[in-house]
Parts: C-alpha cells; structure tokens; sequence
C-alpha cells in the first residue's frame, strides 16, 4: 500500500501573515505537522507543498521533500484540490508510482495524537472506503438553533427548530477538525474530490480540537502544545 503524505503550505495568509512558520513554543507551525507525519509508520512518502521560497527552506531544514508549486495555485481563489491534484501527479512521475491514498494534513491543525496517522490509514483500507475524515461532535450553537435575516424579519435556519421542546429531540451532529483528510487516488483524480463514494470518519473529542485562524488560536496552541513529543 503506497500512501502519500501531503502538506499544504501557502504563504499567503490574510488573517495571520506567514501564519504556517508563526513560531509555537520556539518551533515553527508546521513543525507539529511535519511531527506527527514522521512518527507515521504508514505514509510512504511525504512532500510538502508551498509557493515559498522561504517556506520551502524550513520544510528542507526538517527533512521534507518541498514542491514549489505554480502562482496560479497559489493565490486566495485558488482550490486545494488543485494544488493536490498538481502534486499527486508530479510526485508520481519523480516516484514513478501511484499512489493507493493521499492523506491531507493541515499545518493549522497541528493537534494529532502520535497514532492518529496511521489508526486512519488503518480504518479507510479496512472498511473499503473512499475517503475518511476526523470530526467532532457540535455542542453549542446547534445548527438548528441559528438566525438569518430575510425582509427584516428573522428566520429559522432550520424551520423543525420551532418543533423542538427539549435539547434532547435535536439530532447530533459533526464538524471536520482540519486534522486529516485521506482519500484514494480515483477519487482525487476522476471525481477532483476529497470526498469519495464511500466516507468513513474518526471522531476526536472536542478537547483536541483547533483550527488556527486568528491571534487568539496562535496563543491556545502555544498552550495546547507545550507538553507536544
């Protein structure tokens, strides 16, 4: 089973400037990263993929096969299914081998367990499946219970929330960590998807759980990982 580790590395971040090498407990962002896909006994390759120069020197510095990709796959339009997709050929033409699954793995996301790699590279080959994704369980605010304004007024975005008398009656449901994506090569190539016919999840408790997009995410994660191995 050939599986390619792919970590995505843009520059050009609004929110956050260089956001990717923001420096975490005096180690870059995408160190956590580059981390967890080492310990890895599953990925057969692992290459990173950026539209810096700079970038590309740190992911070196750690060890990790860097792809400077296009400008045209680099801006704030452009879609990370592309830059996968431009990716997976490349390094299969330098591998001279395809790959059986790509397994995403965002820098923002750097809370992964030791084993949480390889546990979903172990479940998606096992039940068959397309595409896996890690999710966690939405507590507060339930979709059911948001607003929108349409003419002035408020409405439900979901009209069955004016049935509901208890929180018990209101379905469960799940958002994406960021942590992992994995899905097979047909499904990237043929369907330009990361979601496949088939997709089994992994879900992580929601203490596990960040996405970094702002100040405030830069200063949990540097208490979030101080105890990181």
């Amino acid at each position: 089973m050939n599986v390619l580790g792919i970590i995505p590395a843009r520059s050009g971040s609004k929110g956050i400037p260089n956001k990717n090498i923001k420096i975490i407990n005096d180690k870059p962002l995408i160190y956590y990263t580059i981390k967890r896909a080492k310990n890895s006994k599953l990925i057969t390759d692992l290459i990173a993929s950026t539209d810096s120069k700079k970038y590309k020197k740190i992911f070196e510095k750690f060890k990790v096969q860097t792809i400077l990709r296009p400008k045209n796959l680099s801006t704030d339009n452009s879609k990370i299914v592309d830059v996968i997709i431009y990716t997976l050929k490349l390094v299969e033409k330098l591998k001279k081998k395809n790959y059986d699954f790509i397994c995403l793995l965002q820098p923002t996301s750097p809370l992964r367990k030791k084993n949480e790699i390889d546990t979903s590279i172990k479940k998606i080959k096992k039940l068959n499946a397309n595409s896996l994704i890690s999710i966690y369980k939405i507590e507060e605010p339930h979709p059911y219970k948001l607003f929108y304004l349409k003419n002035k007024k408020i409405e439900f975005f979901n009209k069955k929330y004016k049935k509901v008398t208890n929180r018990q009656q209101l379905p469960v449901f799940f958002k994406s960590t960021g942590n992992i994506y994995i899905f097979d090569r047909n499904t990237i190539l043929k369907k330009k998807s990361i979601y496949g016919k088939k997709i089994v999840y992994d879900i992580i408790k929601k203490g596990k759980i960040l996405n970094i997009d702002d100040k405030k995410d830069l200063i949990l994660a540097k208490n979030y990982l101080k105890n990181f191995k």
